[in-house]
């Protein structure tokens, strides 16, 4: 018998059938394998194979029955078993001569193709879509080679467990690479190269990111692997008792592959992934048989060992106690420092615990540099503590402008120390040019001229240039035609930093597009957007600017002329034929305008919204901001460290970007001079006021701050907003960072505006003067105070009257003014109300022309066409009729009659005309006066509040209502006998007229305001425990959090207004009083089923009277919920601040 032949009939095919295979030519296993492209065309050979066989018995079978047949499965069965084989050859042998099970794994796809980075994310966010709650970070979300090896098992069904190694994260990978960069740097890894760190953080990371990549190939739901995970790390990371410890990342791993190996075989057996791992980890809890603690080592006593006979050898000389003395002469260039780090950790390549060299400075002990770092300038020791680098650990994101992949907290380095030996270089500069001196003089003049000379500049560039090529990327320092970026230095950098954004010196280099003609891509530096669809509109061209450029033609025809003499622009002598003839049908001309500031210079904008330019815009993407949020996130968690802020500007950043030169024509705009002669001219890089502006410089901003975080690579903060840049940085390090950052600056080729450079504990950034000090606060400039008192001090009185636009710009204005102080917004309600109040119209109609209007009214009493005997408009909505409230059609034409006439109110909804302010207007337009004024400023730092549960509910139904809240002091034992509460009952009786004014006239049910009730419940719930709370020296305000099942009430007090009443005002009274005494309100979801005892506290005794039982009737507490709930109904200024 042949091998092939013996193969088939181990396979379990009939001796009879195998003959026969051999006998029609397939007398071999690779022409067996080939001859079938796929399963139906095996199929098709297989139906004929039936007539063929010789035997009567198979040929009376019809095709359903041949197809299930055992012979024709055997057969079906040894095809797909020979389908592998081929594979399984090729792959790498394991130390038996077998295929090794992470090989198997990881096969070559062959009936699947292979997964893009395009497929990937849109995996990504699909996933995101079906599972609103998850979001995938770099963390999580799984690296491509891995998904295509899960990809591939889901194909074939055939699952294999891999090795922890295996499962590589977007950010494992990065690391990975870059440590492999200088070695090999054409390798693609597939596995983690480092022995595995057993922290809980990072095996989560692994869980999630293998959870994440099963879900995104829809090989198995993702709730079966959250369950998983979740278990998996509650045993893993659980305190184990005394004489135990817990398992180490080696037994958690063999735990991890005997649990799903048996999931595996119930999939083999024909179960669903989903169903397997449900019956294994939740049915039969398996985990908890696996993943046990260990019984602790006894301690083995040491033995000395015996004294050498041999003598010491000889040392040198030193200083005593041991110390070494240290050599005179000069260190040759390229030499290593032998100090005792390791010369692996300093090229950012080793990051093992056990290493026998030291991970850190050798000077100083500080673990975020090395002892070359700062050579030639001061070196002091600056070590964290051991909170801060808890911290620093477990930190959120802050937004930095650099993008989602980007962190503005850099407390602990985010990434491996690229760079370390260009910013070696860059301070043996700054001492030797004596830079810090330099700039510290700088800054204190205010001085226009440029800190660096242009042979300083030059000199820079080249030990950029120098380094790159070091590291194998060749490059020049030749700045391209059009914008001042070297952009060859940008290419190489990005590149060797393997940034997420390679690709965009390319772009820059062609010129950017607009996304008119196409859409803008998503470049992975933000979150994708889904693409509108664009408008049926077309292209307008504009021959006149708008009024506040012909005001001032002279200031208009200056400040084009500077633009065209710094080559951002050029003339078109021929106007718009010229244009025309240059760019074809791609033509728009919008409009120019000036914006005129007190303090700053003119200003030009070029409008391209009415020439439909930036409504045709589409852009993938949507581009990120700090704000003063994340300064003050940063500096609430680092409360103990002293900072020192520095600010640096862009000159005309959006007109450094250069435009796709078939693009340009959708940049035109025409200057009139004071003769009234229109000049036409066309942009050839990005003017502010376009849509694509703002995009593609937020682009170049973020690639140069990620850059930036990792040539400081120290402890700092650092943003970018548009073109305004904050860096906070050390007290004792900040000249030298600050001079780091510049260099970098000037040697990419960024344009910097040297009188704005700020260096000092107190600076403006983004419209507030922020203050370092024990406590950092922000306030509002004078000149932005000005503009606010001018506008509000008119808005006193009731009855005073703004045109609408300029409530518009209030609004506006006032709603960035909240952004810093939020307990002021709940009151942003009544400025939003005032806005959209409609404006009235009155009209004496008579009987005919009352019939007309109520034939043209709607259900909601809305006009539905203008009507021909009167002047009524349609969009008109009917309000009152002879002075009586109209609900319906009979209201207006039962209306009561005078002389034949009725006067008829009618509300137009309209953006133009004045708004006439109510009584409560004017107040609330008063309070906010008198906190202008006062220039209350923004607490930038929050100290965590008290530890320990607390929980609020409230109840309605019918004509009662309940308020019940509990919390516990910190240290005590959660039980309701130790719980410190309160319960109110409350009947429609006792609830003022404006909290019942939302009801309907004689409804008595009191459901529809639960919301109110239970943001009530939370502001009851917190001043019973700030009475209780001891106040001493606390920096900036206090985090109090708080629990609410009410969703509507978390979200709202997240926002932190709302436009429907009366949770408005209870928001309005919260607000003033976490103003009055400090407090910053956090209030956190939680699930009806754990909110019981509160519940049970706002229904009363009846509904759960055990519970009551056990409460202890002197931890009552009976607060004057009235006084609070009218508290924003009248704001005054808050004492204390």
């Amino acid at each position: 018998m042949t091998v092939w032949k013996k193969q088939m009939v181990d396979a379990g095919v009939s001796e009879k059938m195998a003959d026969l295979v051999v006998k029609l030519g397939y007398d071999s296993e690779e022409l067996f394998c080939g001859a079938f492209v796929d399963q139906a065309a095996f199929e098709s050979w297989l139906v004929k194979l039936r007539s063929k066989a010789g035997d009567t018995e198979l040929e009376r079978l019809d095709d359903v029955e041949w197809a299930t047949h055992p012979v024709a499965a055997r057969l079906r069965v040894f095809w797909k078993k020979c389908q592998k084989l081929p594979l399984l050859a090729l792959q790498p042998r394991g130390p038996d001569g077998g295929v090794s099970t992470a090989s198997l794994a990881l096969m070559p796809v062959q009936s699947a193709s292979r997964l893009t980075p395009s497929d990937r994310e849109r995996l990504r966010r699909k996933l995101e879509a079906d599972y609103t709650s998850v979001v995938v970070t770099a963390e999580t979300m799984p690296a491509l080679c891995y998904l295509q090896a899960i990809h591939q098992q889901k194909q074939d069904k055939l699952w294999e467990w891999l090795p922890w190694r295996r499962i590589l994260s977007e950010e494992q990978l990065l690391e990975v690479k870059a440590r492999r960069s200088r070695a090999t740097p054409d390798s693609q890894p597939d596995e983690w190269d480092l022995d595995l760190v057993g922290a809980a953080l990072r095996v989560q990371h692994t869980l999630e990111t293998r959870a994440h990549a099963f879900a995104m190939v829809d090989a198995c739901h993702l709730h079966s692997w959250t369950v998983y995970v979740k278990k998996f790390m509650h045993l893993y990371a659980k305190k184990p008792m005394e004489n135990f410890r817990p398992p180490t990342v080696l037994e958690a791993e063999a735990a991890d592959r005997s649990v799903l190996e048996e999931v595996f075989q119930l999939c083999f057996s024909g179960h669903s992934l989903s169903d397997a791992l449900a019956h294994v980890v939740v049915d039969r809890d398996m985990l908890r048989h696996v993943l046990v603690e260990r019984p602790k080592a006894g301690k083995v006593e040491k033995v000395p060992l015996p004294p050498s006979p041999l003598p010491p050898l000889p040392r040198r000389p030193g200083l005593g106690n041991g110390k070494r003395r240290p050599s005179e002469a000069p260190r040759a260039p390229g030499k290593r420092l032998r100090n005792g780090e390791c010369w692996d950790w300093v090229d950012g390549k080793c990051s093992s615990k056990m290493c026998r060299f030291k991970h850190e400075c050798a000077v100083c002990g500080d673990k975020s540099h090395h002892a070359a770092v700062f050579m030639g300038a001061s070196h002091r020791r600056h070590t964290l503590t051991e909170s801060t680098l808890r911290k620093a650990s477990s930190r959120f994101r802050l937004k930095d402008g650099g993008g989602v992949w980007s962190d503005a907290d850099w407390m602990s380095p985010r990434s491996s120390d690229f760079l370390w030996e260009l910013r070696r270089f860059w301070m043996e500069r700054i001492a030797e040019w004596g830079l810090v001196p330099r700039l510290l003089a700088h800054v204190t003049q205010a001085e226009p001229l440029p800190l660096l000379r242009d042979d300083e500049v030059d000199v820079l560039r080249q030990d950029v240039v120098a380094f790159l090529r070091s590291r194998g990327w060749q490059c020049t320092a030749r700045v391209a035609e059009g914008q001042p970026f070297t952009l060859g230095i940008w290419d190489a950098l990005l590149g060797y930093l393997q940034d997420c954004d390679a690709d965009l010196p390319d772009i820059l280099q062609k010129g950017v597009p607009t996304g008119i003609l196409s859409d803008i891509p998503a470049s992975g530096v933000w979150h994708p957007v889904d693409r509108p669809e664009r408008p049926c509109l077309e292209l307008l061209v504009h021959d006149e600017p708008w009024a506040s450029a012909t005001d001032d033609s002279d200031c208009l025809m200056r400040l084009v002329q500077a633009d065209i003499d710094a080559g951002f622009a050029e003339w078109l002598p021929g106007g718009f034929p010229e244009a025309k003839a240059r760019f074809g049908a791609k033509c728009a001309a919008g409009k120019l305008g000036v914006v005129k500031k007190e303090g700053s210079d003119p200003r030009l904008v070029g409008d391209s919204s009415v020439s439909n330019a930036n409504l045709l815009c589409r852009i993938l993407e949507k581009v990120e901001l700090p704000s003063l949020f994340d300064v003050s996130e940063f500096l609430s968690r680092y409360q103990d460290e002293a900072w020192t802020a520095f600010s640096l500007d862009v000159a005309k950043a959006h007109k450094r970007i250069r435009i796709d030169p078939a693009e340009r024509g959708f940049s035109i705009f025409v200057a009139v001079d004071k003769q009234g002669r229109k000049h036409w001219f066309v942009y050839n890089t990005a003017h502010f006021g376009a849509s694509w502006a703002g995009y593609w410089w937020a682009r170049a901003a973020g690639a140069f701050v990620r850059c930036a975080h990792v040539l400081l690579h120290d402890s700092h903060f650092l943003v970018i907003y548009v073109d305004d840049l904050l860096a906070l940085f050390p007290r004792h390090r900040a000249p030298f960072l600050a001079c780091l950052c510049i260099m970098l600056a000037t040697s990419m080729g960024v344009p910097i505006s040297w009188r704005k450079l700020q260096l000092a504990d107190s600076l403006r950034w983004i419209g507030w003067d922020i203050c370092l000090g024990r406590r950092p606060v922000a306030t509002l400039p004078l000149d932005k105070r000005a503009v606010l008192l001018a506008v509000l001090q008119p808005l006193r009185s009731p009855g005073a009257s703004i045109n609408r636009r300029d409530l518009r710009k209030l609004v506006g204005r006032l709603c960035w003014f909240t952004a810093g102080l939020r307990w002021l917004r709940p009151w942003l309600a009544m400025w939003f109300h005032a806005l959209a109040k409609p404006k009235l119209r009155l009209q004496c109609l008579d009987r005919e022309q009352i019939e007309e209007v109520a034939g043209a009214l709607d259900d909601t009493m809305l006009v539905s066409w203008p009507c021909a005997t009167s002047d009524v408009q349609a969009g008109w909505r009917v309000l009152e009729a002879s002075n009586r409230a109209v609900d319906c059609r009979r209201d207006l034409l039962t209306a009561r009659l005078r002389n034949g006439r009725v006067w008829v109110k009618f509300s137009e909804a309209s953006d133009s005309g004045t708004v006439v302010l109510s009584s409560d207007e004017a107040r609330v337009a008063s309070f906010f006066l008198d906190v202008v004024k006062a220039n209350v400023p923004v607490q930038l730092a929050t100290t965590a509040g008290i530890s320990g549960a607390a929980a609020a509910d409230a109840f309605a139904e019918g004509d009662q209502a309940g308020l019940g809240g509990w919390w516990i002091e910190p240290g005590e034992h959660i039980h309701p006998r130790n719980i410190r509460y309160f319960a109110i009952s409350l009947r429609l009786r006792d609830l003022p007229a404006w909290f019942l004014k939302p009801l309907e006239k004689g409804d008595r049910n009191l459901q529809p305001l639960i919301a109110a009730f239970e943001a009530l419940a939370q502001l009851v719930l917190l001043e019973c425990r700030c009475l209780s709370l001891p106040r001493t020296g606390d920096v900036g305000w206090l985090a109090m959090r708080q629990e609410c099942d009410n969703m509507g009430v978390v979200g709202a007090s997240a926002k932190g207004m709302s436009l429907k009443e009366p949770l408005a005002s209870v928001l309005q009274s919260a607000g003033l009083f976490c103003a009055e005494h400090g407090l910053d309100l956090r209030i956190t979801h939680v699930a009806g089923v754990r909110n019981k005892w509160a519940d049970a506290l706002s229904r009363g005794y009846a509904v759960d009277a055990e519970f009551w039982d056990m409460l202890d009737e002197r931890r009552r507490v009976r607060p004057d919920w009235r006084r609070l709930l009218e508290l924003g109904r009248c704001p005054v200024m808050p004492r204390g601040l």
